[in-house]
């Protein structure tokens, strides 16, 4: 009997547990470690003819990587909308206002020190300081709006993308016509805002919530477990979506959610989805 139970708690062990909310998902810090890595290296890295290819693969799925583990890590316990409000009003805009205050604090005053030494420069970009305040309140990436700092679009656009699941999820209470209308708003955003720039990454953010529900449904549906049995099958898994989401990216132009752009819609979803495999079948190879 004692043998049984260990034999079942061993199995428990090695299934990954969504459900609580104090101990954290190994494979999921691994993800989002390899995730700020290729951030890092596609904002470094961006001249040259050879290190387009690598920005290309980069691009073609590294934002909708985040989407989908916030969506893996949302909770989806029952709360009335002011207090879902409330909670990412200071988890998310919060740390946006002081990120973006410390950005511009430093900006100014490092301009004000460098412009006592080449007055010419205060000449040329006294215009600007309109737009990066503007740009604070504004928070999308066009017209040099973030200048002083750009990679806080995503707070805000993070803030957006929670808010329509949330209404999506009071909406419709099947997981898989969510994911469809979810599927429905990042076209329709596809075609109607390829030009068009809306406050806080609306915009994007309509797209962003298409692989933020996947997350969410992967969680729920427990698929990570369904797929992690066998180490051999992971190098393969691995291996195989490297190659198809290399060639796939090629396809396409540099994908930049921030701005817009995503080239062939399909082939960004098609790069998107299969990029994420790799680094979920990585992340998951690195933690057995």
């Amino acid at each position: 009997m004692i043998d049984i139970m260990a034999k079942n708690d061993e199995k428990n062990k090695k299934n990954i547990d969504f459900s609580s909310n104090v101990n954290r998902i190994e494979w999921i810090d691994i993800a989002k470690g390899i995730g700020i890595i290729l951030v890092v290296i596609g904002h470094n890295f961006s001249d040259g003819e050879n290190i387009i290819y690598l920005r290309k693969w980069i691009y073609s799925f590294h934002m909708p990587l985040f989407f989908l583990l916030s969506g893996i890590l949302f909770s989806a316990k029952q709360e009335s909308f002011k207090d879902f409000f409330f909670k990412r009003v200071r988890t998310l805009l919060l740390p946006y206002i002081i990120f973006a205050a410390i950005s511009l604090a430093l900006f100014i005053s490092s301009y004000l020190i460098v412009s006592k030494i080449n007055p010419n420069i205060m000449v040329d970009q006294n215009k600007n300081f309109i737009n990066l305040i503007f740009g604070v309140f504004y928070s999308k990436n066009v017209n040099n709006f973030l200048d002083i700092n750009i990679p806080i679009w995503f707070i805000t656009c993070m803030f957006i993308v929670q808010l329509f699941f949330f209404f999506f999820k009071k909406i419709i209470k099947r997981d898989v016509f969510i994911i469809l209308l979810a599927l429905i708003t990042s076209v329709l955003s596809y075609f109607l805002f390829s030009k068009i720039y809306l406050p806080w990454s609306i915009d994007t953010a309509l797209i962003g919530v298409l692989f933020f529900s996947i997350g969410f449904g992967i969680k729920k549906y427990d698929l990570i477990n369904k797929i992690t049995r066998s180490k051999l099958v992971l190098v393969f898994l691995s291996i195989l979506t490297f190659c198809v989401t290399v060639f796939i990216s090629q396809l396409n132009p540099v994908v930049i959610m921030a701005e817009n752009i995503y080239g062939n819609y399909i082939l960004f979803l098609i790069s998107s989805a299969v990029g994420i495999l790799f680094v979920i079948f990585i992340s998951l190879l690195i933690k057995k």
